[in-house]
């Protein structure tokens, strides 16, 4: 919590692009860190959510990701893929 308190300060004082973009990243990041505890911890996990190329690497296949393993709900999911 203490970072997404840190983060919401930083962005109110951005313009509306920069905050849009600085949200989009910030979930893309951590629906990457979701995806990465989800997994088992091996370097299979690493080359799937991470790195050049990486099949979950972007913001449209982590948000299908967590949808699809279950860890958001439908309204989050709804939210989240409007977002991308």
């Amino acid at each position: 919590m203490e970072k997404l308190n840190r983060f919401t300060s930083a962005i109110g004082k951005q313009d509306d692009q920069a905050m849009v973009l600085s949200l989009a990243t910030f979930l893309e990041g951590t629906l990457g860190r979701i995806l990465l505890a989800y997994f088992r911890s091996c370097k299979a996990t690493k080359d799937l959510v991470e790195g050049f190329n990486a099949p979950l690497g972007t913001f449209d296949s982590r948000i299908k990701a967590v949808y699809a393993f279950g860890l958001v709900t439908d309204d989050q999911y709804s939210v989240l893929y409007l977002s991308a």
